[in-house]
């Protein structure tokens, strides 16, 4: 299977199912790192984040999980524009 193919498995299949949309989980972090940082969070900004984050491990670990994880949360940016 490729990455592609995995991560749209991941982020339609059963973590939508538990966690729902991930435009409400986004704003829950957004506001949690807003009050961390003291600068106001989008919950579109969460998912960007997290993408630099598992850029930078892979950096280090070019394990296929980061891959699939870096598809994943831009798949989740694509359906927050879809709600």
């Amino acid at each position: 299977m490729n990455i592609l193919t995995e991560a749209d498995g991941l982020t339609g299949g059963d973590r939508h199912k538990a966690y729902g949309p991930p435009s409400r989980e986004f704003a829950s972090v957004a506001s949690l790192w807003s009050d961390l940082l003291g600068i106001e969070v989008q919950p579109y900004q969460v998912p960007l984040c997290m993408i630099l984050l598992k850029m930078v491990r892979y950096q280090y670990s070019q394990g296929r999980d980061s891959l699939v994880d870096i598809a994943g949360y831009a798949r989740t940016i694509e359906m927050m524009g879809q709600e």
